[in-house]
């Protein structure tokens, strides 16, 4: 076979295409353009927390750090047994977590409650991905705001609190026990749970931050209809269109026998955002459900 390079075998073969590719070139046509840069993530987008917290054991990694065969970081040993070498191969965490709190550390604050009870191990493995950081400035998790050790969520999540200065209605926390959910949602922390098998994933955090803005936008509704009773007329057909099914997916849970519910992408009414405020026991009589006005929400 001929083993001439391409360009070579054209011009001495058959000289016409060489010769009109040189002609194109010599004749200044531009290459074609580069791809447009990727927008940017909506979760650097307002509104958003302002501190993100992570469980580590299942939601940054798929294991526990506290077994002993996980313990500091592992690197291959000169003949270590394959046994070791195993052991070894399973400390590694999810790369898309890793990859979603370095890049939401650029606009948030970033903290770790985990009721790991080896905080030196979590610690050593953190710092291996290169997560942990001095202060507010630098990208990753904060050494101040980390919370490692046997316990309830509620203690981590009030000591983070007091720490960060942030209040739990500005915080964002991902776990994988249904458990500790609960317990982050009873203190007014938004939550999402995440599967153990897969950890924080870039569609878990966006579900998570979406339950966030639905559930803020819910409580500032309800504060804002409760301190002024001010009403609309109900807004254009659609508008609260399956909002049962968004507060679901919210997250949104019930208080004083009122739900708030928002729609997906809340409509907008002469610059103001419509919600609809759904009275589940209304009185004999009442109207049971009232279109009320969320000022400068929109």
């Amino acid at each position: 076979s001929d083993r001439r390079p391409l360009a070579r075998r054209m011009s001495a073969d058959d000289g016409a295409p060489y010769k009109a590719c040189r002609t194109a070139a010599s004749q200044g046509r531009r290459p074609p353009p580069a791809p447009a840069a990727a927008e940017e993530p909506s979760w650097h987008a307002d509104p958003r927390p302002k501190l993100l917290i992570v469980d580590l054991d299942q939601t940054l990694w798929p294991f526990d750090a506290a077994l002993p065969r996980f313990g500091l970081p592992h690197r291959a040993v000169a003949g270590a047994t394959p046994s070791v070498q195993c052991c070894g191969a399973l400390a590694v965490p999810f790369p898309e977590a890793v990859a979603v709190v370095r890049e939401v550390s650029a606009g948030w604050r970033v903290g770790v409650a985990s009721a790991n009870a080896r905080r030196n191990v979590c610690c050593s493995l953190l710092s291996e991905l290169g997560l942990v950081v001095a202060g507010t400035r630098s990208k990753g998790i904060e050494q101040e705001l980390m919370e490692i050790y046997s316990g309830s969520k509620a203690a981590h999540l009030q000591r983070l609190a007091r720490t960060s200065g942030i209040p739990h209605s500005e915080t964002l926390f991902f776990d994988d026990l249904r458990s500790n959910i609960a317990t982050a949602r009873r203190l007014g922390v938004a939550a999402h749970q995440v599967s153990p098998l897969q950890g924080l994933t870039r569609a878990a955090f966006a579900a998570g931050l979406a339950a966030w803005r639905e559930q803020r936008l819910a409580k500032s509704a309800m504060a804002t209809w409760m301190r002024t009773g001010k009403l609309l007329k109900p807004g254009p057909p659609g508008v609260a269109a399956d909002s049962a099914a968004a507060a679901s997916a919210a997250g949104c849970e019930q208080a004083d026998g009122d739900l708030a519910r928002a729609s997906d992408g809340p409509a907008s009414a002469g610059g103001q955002t419509v919600l609809e405020i759904v009275d589940e026991d209304p009185a004999p009589g009442g109207e049971p459900a009232t279109i009320i006005e969320l000022s400068g929400e929109d």
